[in-house]
């Protein structure tokens, strides 16, 4: 019987489950449901029951929710679509098929056995030059269409699947995931039971509650002040305030209201001035904010930083200082910090559960490891496995940019994780635009999209239009939600950000009336669609112009030229048909008038059964090969890639 962790991410708006198979990284099923406030652990509850039910009943000889029962030849189906003999996954197999087109089917007529959009990929066929055919690799190492995952070809399995031992059995999950064989009626393993998936260990992360609202107070506002914010946004934060130098009563007074639910106290290296974080250790004292403090300052002061804090009732972590000395960025000590106060005071203290709720025993806290962007930090770089890799994150409130910098790249940190800048760099970074979004965020897109020269005004207008409906809709308000810290950085946004805001609220206002008859008819599902794929497209190219763009005059650009895969993910763009997503992620490998190092030889894929985060949830518990496997489960790789 396989190790059974179905792996849970609580969100705002949906609570969404994976079940895998921890052994080898394979999914046994997914499920999601609304979120359940004020109680998640509902919720966590009833996506767990659909698939034990869903999962039981495949067990039991059936087929599941996901599964057609028509046109079940010798192969296995998915939504009743004829397979081959021997295929896996829509096609992915040597001599599979994608959407019924034969046995050894063609992809969008290109020929028979050829890949990708004609491009000359028989057999031995090649992905410009690089050997991308059945046997395929992913610049000689075995990476073909059939995953980011090293010595993969031709023969090569997803999950210890082979493609010529789908037998007679159906795939769980529509995915033909016998292992050699079939669970029923073969020689794999045993299926398990809807009585395994109840006993399955929960594995969650949660944004839900608005996630985990951090301020950042360093001392220097390029030095150790960006070195606390990026630690911050690294470790699954959103940071609402941001402030360097001595902290006066005006300043506290803006912290205060910025409602943070942790302070990260930075300043001075190891050695260096002590007076700017001993000041702030005591106004923030005095202030009798509520926020606990994770102190990452310079060593020499954190003792008497965390005695000032204390003998007023605050909370104090001391940890590692995030900056010992100018250009070494020190990141994990302090990301581990704020991850265990998330855990102990965010979790806790949110009133996301009611106190009695329990799930095997387990309280919501008890089962919660991470914030959910953690969680997907650490699923993208197992799916890097040391190469490049860039994943955006299209939400209705926010656009968070992942990106992992290859281990050869030139200049990169050391194998310590520690880096060089002024305030360091690393391999893994995280950034959060929280004011670029489809829903609750689509006036700030369109506000930064003016700035940026991406948009005409009555383009603007439509999609100004489009916003406040789709806000209006969802009873949310009408301001593009809250800025931060982060997102306030007019450096990042170009230098006309003020100008695009002005444009914007003089927009918000607009009478339908004054648009045309054809714009005035942007109900139908088809022109709602249209808008929305146009402010995702905008919200990518911003956030990836913000994250790569140089953190100040002077500084390099993030080096992310030698990035070998771009990840898309979010709602938006798993429901979206091939093209939509093509046209939403081409402007990661195309905007070279953005300010920022374009990926020059980059694949482009969407992350449609959402295993980045699980794959994040499971690190450190099973091993790599199977973490790095279940990151790549979840992806579908895009043709028609422009450059």
């Amino acid at each position: 019987m396989p190790e059974l962790v179905l792996c849970v991410d609580v969100g705002s708006t949906f609570t969404k489950a994976v079940l895998v198979d921890a052994d080898v990284g394979r999914v046994l099923g997914t499920a999601q449901h609304p979120t359940t406030l004020p109680d998640v652990m509902v919720g966590i509850a009833a996506v767990r029951e659909e698939l034990a039910a869903s999962v039981g009943k495949d067990a039991a000889g059936g087929v599941g929710a996901d599964e057609g029962r028509e046109g079940q030849g010798r192969g296995d189906v998915r939504e009743g679509e004829r397979r081959g003999q021997g295929d896996v996954r829509e096609g992915w197999g040597q001599e599979g098929v994608r959407e019924a087109k034969g046995q050894k089917g063609v992809r969008e007529d290109t020929g028979q056995e050829s890949v990708r959009e004609a491009e000359g990929q028989g057999q031995g066929g090649a992905r410009e030059g690089e050997g991308h055919g059945p046997g395929g690799v992913w610049e000689g190492e075995g990476l073909g269409q059939e995953g980011f995952l090293r010595g993969e070809g031709c023969e090569g399995v997803w999950e210890g699947q082979g493609r010529k031992g789908q037998g007679s059995g159906r795939a769980q999950e529509h995915e033909g995931q016998g292992q050699e064989g079939v669970w029923e009626g073969g020689s794999g393993p045993v299926a398990p039971g809807a009585k395994e998936v109840l006993a399955a260990d929960i594995l969650a992360c949660s944004s839900a509650g608005g996630g985990l609202r951090l301020a950042v107070v360093g001392h220097e506002r390029l030095v150790t002040a960006e070195a606390g914010q990026r630690v911050a946004l690294s470790a699954g934060g959103r940071v609402v305030h941001l402030s360097s130098g001595p902290l006066t009563p005006e300043s506290v007074k803006v912290l205060k209201e910025s409602r943070p639910d942790l302070i990260v106290l930075t300043g001075g290296t190891d050695g260096g001035n002590s007076d700017v974080v001993l000041h702030n250790a005591r106004r923030i004292g005095i202030a009798r904010l509520a926020a606990p403090v994770v102190l990452a300052c310079n060593r020499e002061a954190a003792d008497a930083a965390a005695a000032e804090l204390r003998s007023r009732g605050r909370s104090v972590t001391v940890t590692d200082n995030v900056l010992p000395s100018i250009g070494v960025l020190n990141p994990g000590p302090a990301r581990e910090a704020i991850r265990a106060a998330f855990l102990q005071h965010v979790i806790g203290g949110k009133g996301l559960s009611r106190s009695k709720s329990r799930i095997n025993g387990k309280s919501l806290k008890q089962l919660v490891l991470a914030p959910t962007p953690d969680a997907v930090l650490t699923g993208v770089e197992a799916l890097a496995d040391g190469r490049g890799l860039l994943l955006i994150d299209v939400g209705g409130a926010t656009t968070d940019v992942y990106s992992v910098l290859p281990r050869a790249q030139k200049d990169e940190k050391p194998e310590d994780g520690r880096g060089q800048g002024a305030a360091g760099d690393w391999l893994l970074a995280r950034t959060v635009e929280g004011d670029l979004g489809v829903r609750s965020g689509a006036l700030g897109v369109v506000e930064a999209a003016l700035a940026e020269g991406l948009v005409g005004v009555e383009e603007a207008r439509k999609l100004t239009l489009y916003g406040q409906e789709q806000m209006t809709a969802a009873g949310l308000p009408g301001d593009g939600g809250e800025r931060s810290g982060q997102e306030s950085d007019d450096r990042r946004r170009g230098a006309h950000g003020s100008a695009g805001r002005e444009n914007v609220q003089g927009m918000q206002q607009v009478d339908r009336a004054e648009l045309g008859s054809g714009e005035a008819e942007q109900q139908d599902g088809r022109a709602s669609q249209e808008n929305d794929q146009r402010l995702a497209h905008l919200a990518v190219l911003i956030a990836l112009r913000r994250h790569g763009r140089p953190l100040h005059e002077g500084a390099p650009p993030r080096p992310l030229r030698e990035a070998e895969l771009v990840v898309g993910s979010g709602g938006v763009l798993r429901h979206a048909t091939q093209p939509q997503r093509a046209g939403v992620l081409n402007s990661a490998l195309t905007d070279h008038a953005g300010g920022w190092a374009v990926p020059e030889r980059a694949a482009l894929a969407v992350d449609v059964r959402y295993t980045v985060f699980a794959a994040g949830l499971l690190s450190g518990r099973a091993k790599p090969e199977a973490v790095r496997r279940l990151a790549a489960t979840g992806l579908e790789w895009l043709s028609g890639v422009q450059r």
